[in-house]
């Protein structure tokens, strides 16, 4: 019936139930105000940053009525966070063990060099990288053994360390390829080659634009793909 309790009560009910809806869509707006203010904020606390080498230097701007913030618990939180994809020359490196055949390790003592087995070995970590920086590890000679650095690099073995080391990089290099095929090589085999590469005091490649070139043999040099310079 019109006019009765019941729909007064419905009618007195309407207007509140907007003002709640109105209410709940200003602190909504409020607060992503209020959210994207604290973003904006956060955004604009550094105001300088700068990288070299090992060393960071970031500054950042505080209002009077902040409290008290310690730097050195929001670096340690940012650097689990931060992951470095390169560092100069090195582009990649993952940690592996002495089992690996391109890890050299001979105890502490390299004069004195020790036999380790497999198994002891498997349990001896060490690092593995793309790419070669001999003078940033050459820093971290606290962190790391910079004594059996080793690389596959020729030039950069041979540039670093002189023409023995690069004589035994190409000996060491050419046996591990026909190892991983199950092949065994005489050593004195390997040994000629690698002298015939460095003699001279540099690295020439084991090809026809090496010494080959230097032949006066023309059936010396038509084993090495040059056989249509000396059709008649």
């Amino acid at each position: 019936m019109p006019g009765s309790p019941l729909e007064e009560a419905g009618d007195l009910a309407k207007p509140k139930s907007k003002e709640k809806k109105t209410k709940s869509g200003s602190q909504i707006r409020k607060k992503r105000k209020v959210r994207a203010e604290m973003v904006k904020k956060e955004t604009d606390r550094a105001i300088f940053v700068s990288a070299k080498g090992f060393h960071f230097e970031v500054h950042f701007r505080f209002t009077d009525n902040e409290p008290h913030i310690l730097l050195s618990q929001i670096a340690q939180k940012t650097a689990q966070k931060v992951y470095i994809q390169r560092s100069g020359k090195v582009a990649d490196c993952k940690q592996i063990t002495c089992d690996e055949n391109q890890v050299l390790c001979f105890g502490k003592d390299p004069e004195n060099k020790q036999s380790f087995s497999s198994k002891e070995k498997k349990e001896m970590p060490a690092l593995q990288t793309t790419g070669i920086d001999f003078g940033t590890f050459w820093q971290l000679q606290d962190v790391l053994d910079v004594r059996y650095i080793y690389s596959n690099n020729i030039h950069a073995m041979l540039n670093t360390y002189g023409v023995e080391a690069a004589r035994e990089t190409i000996i060491r290099e050419i046996n591990n390829v026909f190892k991983s095929y199950g092949i065994s090589v005489n050593i004195r085999h390997l040994t000629l080659i690698a002298d015939f590469m460095t003699h001279a005091g540099g690295y020439r490649p084991l090809n026809r634009f090496g010494g080959i070139v230097e032949s006066i043999s023309p059936f010396n040099k038509m084993t090495f793909e040059t056989a249509s310079k000396f059709h008649c």
